[in-house]
This record gives C-alpha cells, structure tokens and sequence, in this order.
C-alpha cells in the first residue's frame, strides 16, 4: 500500500474517511489481493477504448458565445432554483458512522475503498466542486495555461473516463452564465471548462487540441441512484496524459517536473497524501505524435524505472483502461456481482499539465526563436524542490556538495545520447588534458560511467556528490537534476545540429535557470561527419576554454 513520505495526519476532509483505520492497510491489501489472485477474482478493467469525446459543448442560443457554453449532461433543469432542504442530524450521523468503519468494500489499484449507499450520498448530498486557476480570458488558448483542483472527482469504471457531479447550485450557476445579457463573466469555479490533460508539444501542430480535456459534468442525483465507492480522506486522485515518457529528459521534466507542479500549486503534497495517478490516454484513431499513445510498452518501461522519484508504487498505477478494481462482501473476494456502484470517487482530484513543463509550448532549443523568451524566469526555488522531493522519495541526501578530504569528483556522462552528433563514446583527450595541467593543483577523482547501466539509486547518488558533471545535451542529461546545491554542469551541445544550421542548446530554458548549480554551454563535443560544419571537430582553443573553465569552477568549489 503506497504511503507518501512522512506521518498521515488525522483526516481534514470534508467527506471524512470511511476507513479510518484500515487493519494495517498493508496487510489487509496483501492478502486480500493473494486472496483474489487465489480465486481468479482480481478483475482488470475492459481493455476497450471508448469513444472520444471532444469537448464541445452546446450554444445557449440566447446567450454570447463567450459565457453560452454549457456541458450537454449537465442539463440544468427547474430543480437547480429550488432550495436545498438538508438534515442536519442525519447527515451527522452518516459521518459519525464512518468512524465505525473496520474494513474495506473494495480496492481501487490496492487503495481501500469503502460504499456509500445511496441514503448515505443523499443525506450528504454528495456533490463535487472545480477551482481552477490560469485563466488568461483568452478564447483561443485559455485553456494550455490552467490547472483545476477538485473535490470529489470520480472515475467512472465502465466508460473510463472521469465525472464531476453538479450540485444545484452548480448548475444555476452554469444556467446564468448562458445569459445572453451576461458578459465577461469569468467565475473561476464554473464546471464549464478546458484544461490541457498533458504536457504541449508544438510538433503537434493543430493537433494539439486533443489535449483539451474536462470531467464529464453529470446531476448530483447519478450519485445517488447507486451510490459511490469512496477513496481514503487523504486521496488526491491525478489523471494526465504522458508527453513522451519513453525518454528520460521528456519522462522528468515534461511529466513528473509539470505532476509536481501541479500538486505543490495547490498544496497537495504535504501531509502525506496519498497520490494516484492514473495516465489518460487517447483513442487509437487520436493518438498523438511521438507520445505515450504510440510508444506504450517503451512508456511502461521507462516510466516503472522512475517511478520511485515520485514516490509512486507500481500497483497503485494505472492507466485509464488498465487499472484494477477488487471487490469484497464480508471480508471476503467477490466477484463482479456483488459490485453497487460504478463510480470511485476521491475527496480531491487535481487536473491541468500544459504549461507547468520545463519548456510550456515552445520547442526545446533548437532554432535561434526557441531562445526569444525564457518559459522558466523565476522558478528556479521550485526546481529546486523538486529536485529534493524526488531524491527524498528515493533515500538520497539533499544535502549542498561538500569536499570529502580536499577530492574533487568530475563524472563524465558517455554514451548519454543516441544521436550520432552527440554520441560521445569517450572524452579521453579532455580527461587527459585535466589531469595534465591540473592534477597537481586539486586531488581529483575523475569517473566515466554509462548512466543507462546504472539503477535509478546508483544514478542519483553518484550526481548528488559530484563537484563537475560532464555530459552532452538531451535527454541523457536528465541526470543533471540531481547535482547538490553548489556544483557545476558543463553542457556540450553542436553548434550546427538545430534548425537551419543553428546551435542546438536542447532543455536551455531548465538548465539554465537552475539556482543551485552554475550551468555552461560549450560547443562542439567531437569530430563528426553528421553536422557538416563540425568535421574538423574542437580546435585547440575549445580544449585550452575547457581546461581553464574547469580551473576556474575548481577554485570556485574550494571556497564555498
């Protein structure tokens, strides 16, 4: 059973936690699941892809274009005026019945879940709630730069998709909005509204539209026709769409960096949360370039190895289609029968990647306009956190560098790049040449290492002690993010692989606006006949910078 990093605090909830506490969580999921693998009962979803649904919603045809949209299920009857009679006591009582609770109903990817019947939702009056955040009043792209915080979001299991469940007051509130005398009307709760589901990639084109995306908006009244299987107090369930999660670089910075965004933005991380995430994907005939839709078993692989930097467990992940829902009657497995509700529904739901990535929707360096304005100016505290969530979710110190015994360790990355213009099989001549001239001068340990060869751990602690990372750009370079506070990163990039023959600083905007280590750019890493302008590779005034920069970061070490 995932547990984030840290004590769980007492529930603070509104809908408190049916489960208060569970057995040991742990054991009871284990043997529960033993149990259903035991009985042939441990249920993964249907694998079918639903239809995709664009989110376009109807035209009031009283109302302006601008305020006249209105989700198609939300279908804001006369009921949305009446006021809403509640019973004080009995709603009391419904809460203070789930402080009784002993056991769990079901699970949801090994999380507890425990049934609310339909009396228990209507004496809540279970409903769900939006704020979201970003809004730039722009008709056009409003929608890449928002991010929504939820309460109640819930995963429907049989259509896979996500819902929201509007309360009255909701949708009077979206009725009105339709008003054709209401104009500029911009309330940062309305239901009526987009986010980009993932990270941008401007290689998309109009294609990019696909990332448009928002719960499905259903009456409060669904929630009470069969009741709902409810999350843990402390769930705060995460849908989003992976960019490229086969690479490392766009795995890191265009997926985890936006995810911890996100959830920092709306101070999810603390308290010891519990996080599911759960990747959104497209329908086959959607599937977007050069992303996860495509690359699915490359996706997989890469994101099991990093998952433990978000300190996610792999079987409480899942994508839309894959995930496992358990069920239980009596203590025991059940199988499908024996299932009241097809809603699981988390007391809170965050939402909105597009603009929270290491470049928002410009490219990554490589034509001379990707360096026109600066995506990351002012962030680098929170990169910084970053930084030290992941190594803490792992077990690796964030502590500032420090010189051991007067040794200064330089790790060279080889191999890092598959690109032919990157490939750098070697530094030998440089390595050569730093301990020539400056072996004498400071006590160095120099390292070469192939980072794809090491684990995750192995990785992180090497850089998290390194004085000097040496490494070419790409995604390779992801290693970088966890140098300590104080060190230097030397970037070789070729000066001729971008756009028209243009230098090709690739992730300039992350790098170079990390506060904690001090970044360089230098070009031509080697000899190559791939970039026709580098075939006579690194002349010796490119050796002698090298040296002297490396002499200067040195002296630079020696004295923090």
């Amino acid at each position: 059973m995932r547990r984030s990093a840290g004590n769980r605090p007492a529930s603070t909830g509104t809908i408190p936690h049916l489960l208060p506490t569970v057995l040991t969580a742990a054991v009871l999921v284990a043997l529960l699941q033993l149990s259903f693998h035991s009985f042939g009962l441990l249920q993964s979803s249907k694998s079918q892809f639903p239809a995709f649904r664009d989110f376009e919603p109807p035209i009031y045809p009283s109302g302006p274009e601008k305020n006249g949209r209105v989700v198609d299920t939300v279908g804001c009857t006369d009921q949305a005026g009446k006021k809403l009679e509640r019973n004080v006591d009995k709603v009391d009582a419904v809460k203070n019945s789930s402080e009784l609770a002993d056991g769990a109903d079901g699970f949801f990817n090994t999380n507890p879940l425990r049934y609310r019947s339909p009396d228990e939702v209507a004496a809540l009056s279970y409903h769900s709630t939006s704020h979201c955040i970003g809004d730039n009043f722009s008709e056009e792209d409003s929608w890449k730069y928002k991010s929504c915080q939820f309460r109640n979001l819930c995963f429907d299991t049989e259509a896979h998709e996500f819902v929201l469940f509007a309360s009255p007051e909701q949708l009077a509130l979206e009725e009105i909005i339709g008003h054709a005398n209401l104009t500029f009307f911009s309330p940062s709760t309305s239901m009526v509204n987009v986010v980009s589901i993932g990270g941008l990639n401007s290689k998309w084109s109009d294609d990019m539209v696909r990332m448009k995306w928002f719960p499905k908006i259903l009456k409060s009244e669904e929630a009470a026709t069969s009741g709902i299987y409810e999350l843990p107090s402390d769930a705060v369930l995460i849908p989003f769409h992976s960019f490229a999660g086969y690479n490392p670089g766009h795995l890191v910075w265009d997926d985890w960096l936006p995810l911890h965004t996100l959830l920092s933005t709306f101070d999810l991380l603390e308290d010891g949360r519990r996080l599911i995430y759960m990747r959104y994907m497209l329908p086959p005939k959607l599937k977007l370039w050069a992303s996860c839709d495509w690359k699915v078993q490359e996706c997989v692989k890469m994101m099991e190895k990093f998952m433990p930097l978000m300190g996610i467990q792999q079987e409480t992940f899942s994508t839309i289609h894959n995930f496992t829902f358990t069920h239980v009657a009596n203590g025991l497995p059940a199988d499908d029968s024996v299932v009241k509700s097809k809603y699981v529904c988390s007391p809170t739901g965050a939402a909105g990647l597009g603009m929270t990535t290491d470049h928002g929707a410009d490219k990554h360096g490589w034509e001379p306009s990707d360096f026109a304005q600066s995506h990351n100016k002012n962030r680098a505290a929170s990169l910084y956190a970053f930084r030290n969530y992941m190594l803490t979710n792992i077990g690796v110190s964030t502590a500032p560098l420090k010189i051991v015994g007067g040794k200064f360790r330089i790790v060279f990355s080889i191999n890092s790049s598959t690109n032919g213009a990157r490939m750098m099989g070697n530094f030998d001549r440089r390595i050569k040449l730093l301990s020539k001239r400056l072996g004498e001068k400071y006590d160095l340990i120099i390292i070469t290492k192939t980072m794809r060869y090491l684990s995750l751990i192995e990785q992180a602690e090497l850089m998290s002690t390194a004085a000097i990372f040496v490494t070419v750009c790409g995604g390779g370079a992801v290693s970088a993010t966890f140098l300590p506070k104080g060190a230097a990163l030397f970037i070789f990039f070729q000066e001729e692989e971008g756009e028209r023959g243009t230098p090709a600083r690739l992730d300039w905007d992350y790098f170079n606006h990390l506060g904690y280590i001090r970044t360089h750019w230098l070009p031509r890493p080697k000899q190559t006949k791939v970039v026709p302008g580098s075939k006579l590779g690194p002349s010796e005034a490119d050796y002698e910078g090298f040296v002297r920069l490396i002499d200067q970061e040195l002296d630079i070490i020696s004295h923090l």
